[in-house]
């Protein structure tokens, strides 16, 4: 039982900890899920490093069948109230989520040697005379894993044609002075970061969230190919670019993500008052960042966006910013590539680009085009500047804006009425 998919958890088990209640007898029955399975290490086609992950809490289990065994023994018997049974158990017992996770021989190659996981690839370069060239792990197999680059190394990932997939948390963590470069040497160019939940963090918000599906960058990712497809968090989908970190994409694609409020996410801590660890970065020179739901990009809190090429297309949504929403604070430069075919059904509008008060726009090259609000009252499906009565900065020269409809007026770009607009060229 292997290498299954759920959309939200129990990959390849799962039972259902609700209990509940049989009153057709004299005395009422407890009622729960119950799987008995064997030892990782007992499974057909298992080796001694074989695990079975717990989705709930990312935790490794040795005996899931016994852990249930156990859950189910200590659950409180029914209690016969005023005529009425009440609940079997005072705490229900947790459900059962599991992976299996069987480790093979010869999965990543660095350096001439093999090694059973990408991790493991890492971690021997850790204490490493640093090389004149920057080491390059190549996968040999598919592998369902977590990975971390550590502060201080350097190395080069190529997908090599084959899928890593997560397991619990963001598919790579990238901390800071850490850098990874993505590639994919194959042919076939189906290499492919999939099946991220984000890693559990207060980046941007008060509350813990799930930030960063496939990456969660701390310090500096270069995409030159392969894929980030089939992820998701509450925060960046296929990507999240903390405080310092930077994410670099010059070719690859960002598809499929979900449930995100951008699958490319770029922010600045609110709580980092003084902005000690540095801006988020996201640059973008070629590769497509497309279909993936709600918008593509997402910046804010005195972050970057640099576009110079590549596409973001295709998004559908609800709300404003398709293909890029700008925060407060966040600075957009863009000099080439094009956003287009991007939907939305939001009654403001910009469908294309969507900008609160403060943020910085210089648009200098590329192409705005084919976006559109398809609500009858919106406006503004190429740029909408949202500003309250505050300042607009907005500097247009050389962009081609064409082929952006709403349902209102104001097809290509629309300024609220109150904009204190800093400059604006065309």
């Amino acid at each position: 039982v292997h290498s299954n998919q759920a959309k939200v958890k129990g990959r390849d088990v799962f039972a259902n900890g609700t209990h509940a209640i049989d009153q057709n007898s004299q005395y009422a029955k407890c009622h729960y899920a119950r799987v008995d399975l064997p030892k990782a290490s007992e499974m057909s086609g298992a080796g001694s490093d074989s695990i079975w992950m717990d989705e709930n809490t990312g935790g490794m289990i040795d005996d899931p069948g016994e852990k249930n065994k156990e859950e189910i023994k200590n659950a409180e018997t029914p209690n016969y109230v005023d005529g009425t049974w009440t609940d079997c158990t005072t705490k229900n017992i947790s459900d059962m989520a599991l992976t299996f996770v069987a480790y093979e021989e010869g999965v990543a190659e660095v350096n001439g040697e093999t090694y059973r996981s990408i991790q493991s690839a890492v971690d021997s370069l850790k204490n490493v005379e640093a090389a004149d060239e920057v080491p390059v792990i190549r996968l040999q197999q598919d592998s369902r894993e977590n990975v971390t680059i550590p502060e201080g190394i350097q190395v080069k990932l190529d997908l090599n044609g084959k899928t890593l997939r997560g397991l619990t948390s963001s598919v790579i963590r990238v901390e800071p002075n850490a850098k990874l470069t993505i590639q994919d040497s194959s042919g076939s160019k189906e290499g492919s970061i999939q099946d991220g939940r984000g890693t559990l963090s207060r980046c941007n918000s008060n509350q813990e969230k799930l930030y960063g599906g496939g990456l969660f960058v701390e310090g500096t990712v270069v995409l030159e190919s392969g894929t980030i497809t089939n992820n998701k968090a509450n925060y960046g989908s296929a990507v999240y670019i903390c405080d310092g970190g930077a994410f670099e994409m010059s070719g690859g694609k960002i598809t499929g993500n979900r449930d995100g409020e951008g699958a490319v996410s770029v922010y600045r801590n609110e709580q980092n008052e003084k902005g000690d660890k540095g801006k988020a970065v996201f640059r973008m020179s070629g590769g497509e960042i497309s279909d993936n739901g709600v918008r593509g990009v997402i910046v804010s809190g005195g972050s970057e966006f640099e576009m110079s090429g590549g596409e973001i297309r295709d998004h559908k949504g609800t709300g404003s910013g398709a293909g890029v929403y700008l925060g407060r604070y966040a600075h957009f430069t863009m000099t080439g590539g094009e956003i287009t075919r991007n939907t939305t059904s939001s009654t403001t509008g910009g469908a294309g680009i969507f900008a609160v008060e403060f943020a910085r726009l210089d648009l200098s090259g590329g192409e705005i085009i084919g976006n559109q609000n398809t609500a009858l009252e919106a406006r503004g499906a190429g740029i909408y500047y949202s500003t309250n009565q505050a300042t607009a900065y907005l500097m247009l020269k050389g962009t081609k804006m064409q082929g952006n409809t709403s349902g209102a007026h104001a097809q290509d770009i629309y300024l609220c009425p109150n904009a204190n607009v800093k400059y604006l060229q065309a």
